[in-house]
């Protein structure tokens, strides 16, 4: 009876070995780390990006510094416009799209960076405020106007420069004006020009504009 015995464990040897044999062995990996590493996009931050900058917001400080001259301007805006002193008509420009030309021969007036342009009222001169990134700026375009005449001028006891600029078309004065550091306008420059009028009668419309 030993064989008998010895053959049934010889079988359940086998089987065992078997079932070994077909069973995948399992083993467990770490998960694959995921990572943050890949570039994302650099976001933009400044406001003004795709737009001049600073245009609404420059020529809202023009208005705020000379309100009874100029509307009052949408800072968030690319262009504004508006009514101002007797009826004119403004808008704003930026340097790179300037004002159209006066038909006067209207001076360069250098590197400046938002400008209101205001065609005047029906008899009045038309007027121009331009403002500067910084004082020096201002500067160099007064040193480039040629043929002039300078004179200092005093109202309601600010001090301001007056350039009457020389070989004007008939009837056409023309006048740039400029504003002294100790009234907080030093970074601007105005240019008036008359139509049908004298130097004389320019100076007197520009002594009476409210440009306090």
């Amino acid at each position: 009876m030993v064989l008998p015995l010895v053959a049934v464990g010889g079988c359940l040897a086998a089987l065992d070995r078997s079932g070994t044999s077909h069973t995948p062995a399992t083993t467990s990996e770490a998960p694959t780390p995921t990572t943050d590493d890949e570039p994302t996009p650099t976001e933009t931050t400044d406001p003004a990006a795709g737009i001049p900058e600073h245009s609404g917001t420059d020529a809202q400080v023009l208005s705020q510094r000379f309100p009874q001259m100029l509307p009052q301007s949408d800072p968030n805006a690319d262009s504004n416009s508006g009514t101002g002193y007797q009826g004119a008509a403004c808008s704003t420009y930026q340097h790179s799209a300037p004002p159209p030309d006066t038909g006067s021969g209207d001076p360069d007036l250098g590197n400046w960076a938002v400008a209101w342009n205001c065609a005047g009222g029906v008899g009045h001169p038309s007027y121009r405020f331009v403002m500067y990134r910084s004082a020096a700026d201002a500067e160099d375009a007064l040193n480039t106007l040629s043929g002039f005449s300078r004179s200092d001028v005093k109202v309601h006891g600010n001090l301001y420069t007056n350039y009457q600029l020389s070989d004007s078309a008939l009837l056409r004065p023309r006048l740039v004006t400029e504003f002294h550091s100790q009234d907080g306008k030093h970074a601007f420059l105005m240019y008036s020009t008359g139509f049908l009028a004298t130097d004389d009668q320019l100076l007197d419309w520009w002594r009476s504009a409210p440009i306090n």
